[in-house]
């Protein structure tokens, strides 16, 4: 009877030895930290390689190690000893309910020493890595001419949540050197990836823009030939984009096959019009490159804005050419009319083109265009963003063209009336609305470039700002038994320097983890020994404020983020408690979250500002703390925003 062998128990060729899991017990380094809250044990240097596999969902196991939003994923395993390495293997899972998915890809490298490397290939390769219901998965890859001592995987997490809990090197140890060449640098080995990342995450946006495209052709009613060879122009491309031995020549290619797609589909039905433009009846929704218009959207008549006084809008018109060259154009404002010195300003920018992680395509950073120019290839479509602020304008109506024209070329210049009406309502010059989001300056995409973030917060009237539990200053303590600690404000000092102007700074301190909340496990939540540390900790935090001008009324701790049972409930109310007992002007502040209406009534004993979900803002509990005068702010989470 024969014997079924998986990847753990893989024979080799020679027949002499069997491959061994290389890694077990082996140690290794990671980054970025694994912080996921209810896989994070501190245990997260050893659980990838002690052996272990998770018995049960991964996201909510010790067993596992969770990253949340954390980019490129590094694990260099050290195998201390050279080996000839077969086979790689990494056991994940994905759960699309829980915003979890497989990697995106998986890039292995080989080292002897640390400092050359070689590449072993992409353990994700030909495996179907999509996302779907909850499943656990080994994947396993044998990789080329692999040999060395060190084993670094560079994985590109897909979705929010990347969870592992094991990972298997199989192979032969032995004392002479392995085969083969190591020509990459650690720097090139990171740069290596990324342009794998960049070719995988672009391929992922073709496709979803020759998918819009494709649905475009298909309902469009045209039985012209040039229809038929669009259609089938852009069934090519999808078909290619899907082979994973793409590269940057072929995915240029496929771009520049839809864009002849997308113009001979136009020219088939807008005949003797080489620029096109357009409303796009939702500009705050999906625009893409290859997006055209109907008949009754081109725009043949003047384009309204309404605006009150000290108050902001925007409309928005899309451009597409539909000539045999590329067309420079150049697109300016100019107001006319007997009150044309009184004009709110009007802005032009550019809605310019991201590849989300996700693989999606949105017109999303509103890019200022001045005296730029415009250059479109064939077939392609830009949107073009009209922003009007009222400033001191007076009520009354305005006019002004839009002028779009060739920048070099002769060719036509077409103008668009703007008429702008202000009306008689004021906005106050300085709001008094709060306005809050979770907008950490430690967030991938803006952590190099805060004091942009910033302004962009403050052009957009957010005047309340979360700080990220990373950006607040936990105690230092001076030895293992001593209560006393050192505190370093210098990422504090830094985030509040950048928003000196806000009108209140939220306070996250994250106490939904159970290690942040105990520091580090260090001492049992609410025991005598955590209340004297923690309140020592709130008074010189809060000193410290009020040193750099954050008056009590600017400031509020943020102990816990919606809590969910009793056991954060009772955190909340707990840490509360020792904050009032420290100052009664120091101000909470919570999310609503699962308290229910015994916790909820012991909660407005100590908590100052409650911020509940738009739908629940008729609900009992709010009802209830409208009648005993509690603040009550409001806010949605809608998904997507951070992709």
């Amino acid at each position: 009877m024969g014997r079924l062998l998986c990847a753990s128990t893989l024979l080799l060729l020679s027949g002499t030895a069997v491959a061994k899991n290389l890694a077990l017990g082996s140690p290794y380094t990671f980054s970025p930290l694994a912080q996921y809250e209810y896989t994070d044990d501190g245990q997260e240097n050893v659980q990838l390689t002690d052996g272990e596999h998770t018995k049960w969902h991964f996201w909510t196991s010790k067993t596992s190690v969770g990253w949340v939003s954390a980019g490129t994923i590094q694990i260099e395993i050290d195998l201390q000893n050279r080996a000839e390495i077969e086979e790689v293997c990494v056991n994940t899972a994905r759960g699309n309910n829980a915003e979890v998915s497989f990697a995106e890809r998986v890039d292995v490298f080989v080292s002897e020493d640390k400092q050359s490397y070689a590449y072993a290939g992409d353990l994700l390769s030909g495996h179907d890595h999509s996302d779907g219901a909850y499943l656990v998965r080994k994947f396993c890859a044998s990789l080329n001419n692999s040999g060395g001592r060190y084993v670094w995987l560079l994985i590109q997490p897909k979705g929010k949540f990347t969870f592992l809990d094991e990972i298997e090197v199989y192979g032969r140890t032995h004392t002479s050197s392995p085969p083969g060449a190591y020509p990459l640098r650690r720097d090139g080995v990171l740069a290596l990836h990324e342009s794998h990342v960049f070719d995988a995450q672009e391929a992922r946006a073709l496709q979803f823009e020759a998918a819009r495209l494709q649905a475009m052709l298909n309902k469009v009613v045209d039985r012209s030939a040039e229809s038929a060879r669009a259609k089938a122009q852009v069934r090519d491309i999808i078909s290619r984009l899907g082979d994973e031995k793409r590269n940057a020549a072929s995915l240029s290619e496929s771009e520049a096959g839809l864009f002849r797609a997308h113009h001979t589909a136009l020219r088939a039905r807008f005949i003797n019009e080489p620029l096109l433009i357009w409303n796009n009846s939702n500009p705050w929704g999906t625009f893409t490159r290859f997006d055209s218009p109907t008949e009754g959207q081109l725009i043949r008549g003047p384009i309204s804005l309404d605006l009150i006084g000290q108050g902001v809008t925007s409309a928005a018109f899309c451009l597409t050419n539909n000539s045999a060259g590329i067309q420079r154009l150049k697109i300016s404002v100019a107001s006319h009319g007997s009150n044309a010195s009184k004009l709110p300003k009007v802005i032009v920018r550019e809605a310019v083109r991201i590849v989300t992680s996700s693989g999606t395509v949105v017109a999303d950073p509103l890019v200022p265009i001045d005296s730029r120019e415009i250059q479109l290839v064939p077939g392609e479509s830009r949107q073009i963003w009209l922003t009007a602020f009222a400033g001191d304008a007076g009520a009354g109506a305005y006019t002004a063209n839009v002028t779009v024209e060739q920048a070099k070329e002769a060719g036509t210049t077409r103008i668009i009336p703007l008429n702008i009406k202000v009306w008689t309502v004021h906005m106050p010059k300085k709001p008094t609305v709060m306005s809050v989001n979770w907008s950490y300056l430690n967030s991938r995409s803006i952590a190099k470039m805060p004091k942009q973030a910033a302004a962009d917060l403050r052009s957009h009237h957010t005047n309340v700002i979360v700080l990220h539990p990373s950006e607040l200053p936990w105690p230092r303590f001076k030895d293992e038994t001593s209560e006393k600690f050192t505190l370093d404000y210098r990422e504090l000092d830094r985030v509040i320097s950048l928003h000196s102007d806000a009108d209140k700074f939220l306070l996250y301190m994250q106490f939904n983890n159970r290690r942040i909340r105990t520091f580090g496990n260090r001492y049992a939540f609410a025991r005598d020994d955590w209340k004297r540390v923690f309140t020592d900790w709130v008074s010189q935090v809060a000193q410290h404020m009020q040193q750099k001008g954050i008056s009590y009324e600017r400031l509020a701790f943020y102990p816990v983020d919606e809590p969910r049972n009793d056991e954060e409930s009772n955190c909340l109310i707990e840490t509360a408690s020792v904050i009032k007992r420290v100052n009664s002007e120091l101000q909470i502040y919570t999310t609503l979250g699962g308290l229910a209406n015994r916790d909820l009534l012991t909660a407005m004993t100590v908590v100052d500002t409650f911020q509940v979900l738009v739908q629940e803002l008729n609900g009992p509990r709010v009802g209830i703390l409208k009648e005993a005068k509690e603040q009550v702010w409001t806010y949605t989470a809608i998904g997507g925003g951070k992709s």
